[in-house]
């Protein structure tokens, strides 16, 4: 009697087991799982640019969905100082202005005297002494959708940075992100 209780017990744990078993899996083919990759993804890309990139480095970075601008904390992560000229997100290329906290439009002092770099290259000669952290915030440049899916809360963009040191050394140099830069998404309330 007891060996029926106990084959009974195994027989129900069993088929409990591989009915749980079969609900995740079909949780996960019907997409109501968090998609774990993505977000090792996006942590590796986030501590990229947070330690390994140069001369500039991204402690921050944040899309809002609403005005479709970048916010990015940029530290010229070297000894020397460096201008930064011009950068592109998603390949094109975004005029960019120096992030005034208090600024009422979220933009703040434009660094390139143009509103946009879009259908022109522009050069914004952002000044960066050594190791020094300053913010901008890009002009608007894609949507949302594009950046942050639909609902999402974290984007990766594709970034590169041009840039060059001042007088009297001269000479272009460019800094393309071996990984996309990881953003926060941010959504009106």
């Amino acid at each position: 009697m007891q060996t029926r209780k106990a084959q009974a017990s195994v027989e129900y744990l069993i088929v409990l087991a591989i009915a749980i078993l079969l609900a995740i899996v079909v949780l996960a083919v019907l997409g109501f799982l968090p998609d774990f990759s993505s977000n090792i993804d996006h942590r590796t890309a986030e501590n990229f640019w947070r330690t390994q990139a140069r001369p500039f480095t991204a402690l921050e970075a944040y899309y809002d969905v609403q005005l479709g601008r970048a916010y990015i904390a940029f530290e010229n992560n070297d000894d020397e100082p460096f201008i930064l000229k011009s950068v592109y997100l998603g390949g094109t290329q975004a005029a960019y202005n120096i992030y005034n906290e208090s600024a009422t439009d979220f933009k703040g002092v434009s660094a390139c005297g143009k509103e946009s770099c879009a259908a022109q290259d522009c050069d914004c000669n952002l000044t960066y002494s050594a190791r020094q952290m300053r913010r901008i915030v890009t002009e608007t440049f894609l949507s949302g959708d594009e950046v942050c899916g639909i609902g999402g809360t974290q984007g990766r963009i594709p970034i590169t940075l041009t840039y060059t040191r001042p007088e009297p050394y001269n000479g272009n140099f460019t800094q393309i992100g071996a990984m996309p830069l990881a953003v926060w998404c941010k959504r009106a309330a």
